[in-house]
């Protein structure tokens, strides 16, 4: 080969290989880069994670999943604009996946509900089999008062789960506001046979059943309205967004969203879990205790209190919680200690006051009961088992007057109490009787 064919030939390698530079240098110049964010104050684990997930955007600056990923990283430990940032430039990347309008929508329905509602219409447009985002929409379009479209998405989802507790809920709600109440109970119905223990559905019961004067029904629903709770919805998105939250105030989050779903044994794991990583965290303790309280296992329980007291021996939220658990296994002496403790950090904590009456009732000291119960009302005027209490035994010790107007009090905070009902007509028929003669 002629010299100057080899010479020739090299500076066309030279060209191609720095072209191939050049652009390789333009793509990644060109390419959107992973906003900044300070992570000073968080713990290591929080800052660790955030850094992985953007060192993964720089090195893929044009992939939905790494720049959503990043996104739903930064939502869970509360870097909302950022988040909002990144889900944007994945929603750009991937247009395809139903998670990352999702994920904006739910981060700006609370402070731009306009901008929120398209997001959450495409989100529940592609997310084909997934329910919770249609529902999730169906349910804002409700409050917003977009009656027929929110009707609308309740039906698609009935028309392929015809059974779904939380759609029944939705168009019972609706029909409800709307006056149906034999359609609206039909519907009601079904959410509560699927889902017993939910509060909502037992409450509007209980209204229907008030308003078409069907009086034992609506007692029989009051009563299951007592016992039942408000539970979370599953929602494998917002699972999904819980599952890369890190840290132990993360993992308090965690258990507290499957406590509300009733999924008490995975919330029970994942509060253990806390523990075991930050055995030094009062707060871990106090949740896992809490929950140990819930399952019965008072012996466990107090065991993880005495060991956050140990930690942070003046916590309010400590002496409180093991007031509770010490007034469950019949302490009364040693958990009023605790509510007093409490009480000398915070003398205006109705709760404690309230708790304290119990146990000094417990201990026959219906006066210093009756004493803390006053003070209870003082602090929290709005508190209605309180009135209902000190209006309990202010009658047993035969102060009527007094008696009669706690009751009523009590009666006007929470209309529908029938034991504060049969109660205030005891007492005001003994007044009466007092008077006539």
């Amino acid at each position: 080969m002629p010299r100057r064919w080899r010479i020739g030939i090299c500076l066309i390698i030279v060209v191609l290989v720095l072209t191939a530079g050049a652009g390789y240098w333009w793509y990644r110049g060109s390419a959107p880069q992973p906003p900044v964010v300070d992570t000073s104050g968080r713990e290591p684990e929080v800052a660790a994670a955030i850094a992985a997930a953007q060192a993964k955007v720089r090195h893929q600056p044009r992939s939905g999943d790494a720049w959503g990923r990043l996104g739903m990283i930064l939502i869970a430990h509360a870097f909302e604009a950022a988040a909002d940032e990144c889900l944007a430039q994945a929603e750009r990347f991937a247009p395809e996946q139903p998670r990352w309008p999702y994920y904006r929508g739910l981060l700006k329905e609370t402070y731009d509900l306009q901008a929120a509602l398209p997001l959450l219409r495409r989100a529940a447009a592609l997310a084909g089999d997934n329910s919770a985002p249609r529902l999730h929409l169906a349910e804002l379009l409700v409050n917003q008062g977009h009656w027929d479209e929110a009707t609308a998405e309740f039906q698609r989802v009935l028309r392929h789960e015809p059974d779904n507790p939380r759609a029944h809920l939705g168009l019972g709600c609706l029909l409800y506001q709307q006056g149906d109440l034999d359609s609206a109970l039909k519907h009601l119905r079904q959410t509560a046979a699927a889902v017993p223990n939910l509060r909502a559905p037992h409450a509007l019961l209980a209204e229907i059943h008030k308003r078409r004067n069907e009086k034992s029904d609506e007692e029989r629903e009051l009563a299951l309205l007592e016992e039942s709770q408000d539970l979370d919805w599953p929602d494998p998105y917002t699972e999904e967004l819980s599952a890369v939250e890190v840290g132990v105030a993360a993992r308090l989050d965690r258990a507290d969203r499957l406590a509300r779903q009733g999924r008490t044994d995975e919330a029970l794991r994942v509060l253990m879990a806390a523990v075991q990583a930050a055995p030094n965290s009062y707060k871990a303790r106090v949740h896992l205790a809490r929950r140990l309280v819930q399952a019965g296992n008072l012996p466990e329980a107090e065991e993880q209190l005495h060991a956050a007291r140990r930690l942070e021996p003046d916590s309010f939220e400590v002496l409180a919680e093991l007031g509770v658990l010490l007034q469950k296994r019949g302490a009364y002496r040693e958990a009023a200690e605790c509510y007093q403790h409490v009480l000398d950090v915070q003398p205006a904590q109705a709760m404690a006051h309230f708790h304290l009456a119990n146990c000094r009732e417990q201990l026959g000291d219906r006066t210093g009961a009756i004493a803390s119960l006053r003070t209870a009302t003082r602090c929290k005027p709005e508190f209605a088992l309180a009135h209902k209490v000190l209006g309990r035994l202010l009658a047993d010790m035969h102060q009527d007057a007094e008696a009669e107007e706690q009751l009523q009090y009590a009666l006007r905070l929470q209309p529908e109490d029938t034991q504060t009902q049969q109660l205030l007509k005891r007492v005001s028929e003994r007044r009466s009787r007092t008077r006539s003669r």
